[in-house]
């Protein structure tokens, strides 16, 4: 029987180090899946080197350099070609010091270059957006914009 696994993979658990991939986390990952399985995979930008907010968990942040993280999400979706139907950059980035250190507009400029990796890499992946987790009170105004101007299961940079 299949179903719909949903996991989080961090930037420091892929990248230890600038140029260092350990592909254990990501391996295991693959390797337990059954082959009917929908595999939903949350990319989480949290690095102590590689982005804005030094962390090696939450909340994640803009990439410092954008190039190195177009290249970790083109190398990780390449790892899993076929293997992962959804792709999302990061989680609820509208809970904005707890899950994201950024403006809407890093989101923005960060999940546009996430949809052109991914596509890139896996042009039969879909890209499905963090979305706001918060209640409508709480939720940060300029992400909670971005939410509702977007599709809320499958993202495209046109509709943003």
């Amino acid at each position: 029987m299949s179903a719909l696994v949903r996991v989080y993979v961090y930037w420091s658990q892929v990248e230890p180090e600038p140029g260092r991939y350990a592909w254990t986390v990501v391996d295991a990952i693959l390797g337990q899946l059954d082959p009917a399985d929908e595999v939903w995979v949350t990319v989480c930008s949290s690095s102590p080197w590689a982005t804005r907010h030094r962390t090696g968990f939450l909340p994640s942040s803009p990439a410092r350099d954008p190039r190195r993280y177009e290249r970790f999400v083109s190398d990780l979706v390449t790892r899993c070609r076929g293997r992962v139907d959804y792709w999302q950059c990061n989680n609820e980035p509208s809970n904005t010091g707890l899950l994201w250190a950024g403006t809407a507009a890093d989101y923005v400029e960060q999940l546009t270059a996430f949809h052109r990796c991914v596509r890139g890499a896996d042009p039969d992946a879909t890209v499905v957006l963090g979305g706001c987790g918060a209640t409508p009170s709480t939720c940060s105004p300029s992400i909670s914009t971005v939410t509702r101007t977007t599709s809320p299961t499958r993202w495209s940079p046109s509709a943003a």
